[in-house]
């Protein structure tokens, strides 16, 4: 039982219900605790970007982020947030190359999906937002968002034309 105290194992589960949730404060509040506690670990310090990210601070989530992808490309969740924080912050190309490299790290990632999705419809591009949402959609069949999402999608393109 020390062993798993020790891990940070319940304390992430909790951050990820935070952020999941967004209530920012608690997240950051267990983010900070989390890398103090765990300084030299990288998940404390994806959520704390996340907090920032959910409390206006894109910029400063950019930042910690970038830091993330560096010591770890591979790691998705940090790629399609980067994405996010990037695209929050008005940086098109920053976005696009973490969403890039999130899938490429994962192309199965179907948060990932969303959130290209979401940032194609906010670009007006509702084209690429309902390419985006529809392959979400069919690797989660049950996903609300990518359901809601490619209806939204298509109800630009509709009103393009």
């Amino acid at each position: 039982m020390r062993k798993a105290s020790n891990c940070g194992c319940v304390s992430g589960s909790t951050a990820s219900v935070y952020a999941d949730t967004g209530d920012a404060d608690r997240l950051s509040s267990l983010a900070e605790a989390l890398i103090a506690r765990f300084p030299s670990r990288d998940k404390p310090r994806y959520y704390r970007a996340n907090a920032l990210l959910l409390t206006g601070h894109a910029v400063e989530a950019t930042s910690e982020l970038r830091q993330l992808v560096v010591r770890n490309p591979e790691d998705v969740r940090a790629q399609s947030l980067l994405g996010v924080a990037c695209a929050t912050s008005g940086l098109r190309d920053c976005a696009l190359a973490a969403f890039a490299a999130a899938l490429g790290a994962n192309p199965r990632d179907t948060a990932t999906y969303l959130n290209l999705g979401v940032f194609h419809l906010q670009s007006a591009d509702p084209a690429l937002a309902a390419e985006s949402f529809a392959v979400a959609l069919a690797l989660d069949r049950t996903s609300a968002p990518a359901r809601q999402g490619l209806a939204e999608a298509r109800a630009a393109l509709a009103a393009k034309k």
